[in-house]
């Protein structure tokens, strides 16, 4: 099957060739019917994986949210809060399924999904992976090359999160190889930030240096 100008996939209609990927994959630039545009990956069009712009995902995820709070109330309170539980299951949800959320490329764009199970039903997470025990706690995936799916997603401080097997890759830099955890404690820097540095693909040396703020091209360090 050959792709053309004006063929139609789901919401969206081809209107022109676009520049390859990094990978020379073959793009096209789309028209939503809600009337934002895409560049899209020619296989994502064939096989169904991108059928909008991105609405279709925040349409499907706003029905959820509805659809959960009606079973469960705890979207809101009277007091217009949220459970911490429900922000966790909805920010899990928005990074791996909506192209627009700001951490999709470290999360949906690496092929980490939410199980259907999750997705569809919030009170399904919660049955699972139950009450967050403090504040000092947050969603973990035990396997960082799995997704978010029951015996992989666990309630971690930092500290166990730290102890993550992706996230215990040694770094040489500076003539030194430690950990991330240990050169977050060495600089002096919260871990997150050498974390989100890995996760862009800085090099090693930018990585561990604290006034970097420009990422480096290049394939990402780590797997």
């Amino acid at each position: 099957m050959v792709t053309k100008i004006g063929d139609k996939f789901g919401r969206l209609t081809v209107l022109a060739a676009a520049p390859s990927a990094p990978n020379y994959l073959k793009r096209w630039r789309c028209r939503c019917d809600c009337g934002g545009e895409a560049v899209v990956l020619q296989g994502a069009l064939r096989n169904g994986q991108t059928a909008s712009c991105g609405c279709l995902q925040r349409e499907r995820t706003a029905v959820a949210a509805k659809q959960a709070n009606m079973q469960h109330g705890e979207s809101s309170n009277s007091l217009g809060k949220v459970t911490p539980e429900y922000r966790a299951w909805s920010g899990m949800i928005q990074r791996c399924h909506s192209p627009r959320h700001r951490s999709y490329k470290h999360y949906g764009a690496r092929g980490i999904r939410v199980c259907d199970s999750w997705r569809r039903s919030y009170p399904n997470f919660l049955r699972d992976v139950g009450r967050r025990p403090s504040s000092s706690h947050s969603l973990d995936r035990i396997k960082n090359e799995l997704g978010y799916e029951p015996g992989n997603v666990r309630w971690a401080t930092d500290t166990q999160q730290n102890n993550n097997t992706r996230r215990n890759l040694r770094i040489t830099a500076r003539g030194e190889t430690k950990t991330l955890a240990e050169w977050a404690t060495k600089l002096g820097v919260p871990y997150y930030r050498l974390h989100s540095r890995l996760e862009l693909g800085w090099a090693a040396e930018d990585i561990v240096g604290r006034n970097k703020t420009k990422a480096i091209k290049g394939k990402p360090i780590g797997r």
